[in-house]
């Protein structure tokens, strides 16, 4: 969606998809992770992206390092970045809309950098 930026997974809701379901789906197709409601640590709803007249959802889940060893790299991307949340804060070609709602997350979770 941001060429040459970094992003986080994501995308539209199909069918009667919840928002949770599509984060789960988005994050499957992406990532090749298969994500449980127990791994979801924080979420807001923003407007969204394409649509500001929308709704969309901002989700943060907590995964065991070893998941890194499960993703399997979809093909909607360039690749993928694991990186601690304060370097993505700081990182001159993140998109700025996603690292202002990762500020969000880090705000409420009293996480200071």
């Amino acid at each position: 969606m941001h060429k040459g930026e970094l992003d986080v997974a994501g995308g539209g809701r199909e069918g009667r998809e919840s928002p949770w379901e599509t984060f789960q789906r988005e994050t499957f197709e992406e990532f090749g992770l298969t994500l449980t409601k127990e791994d979801l640590i924080w979420a807001r709803a923003y407007p969204s992206n394409p649509d500001p007249a929308q709704i969309g959802y901002y989700a943060v889940v907590q995964l065991p390092e070893a998941a890194a060893q499960d993703i399997r790299f979809g093909d909607e991307g360039q690749g993928y970045l694991i990186t601690p949340l304060a370097d993505f804060l700081n990182a001159p070609d993140a998109w700025p809309a996603y690292q202002n709602r990762a500020r969000d997350f880090a705000e409420a979770a009293g996480l200071l950098f």
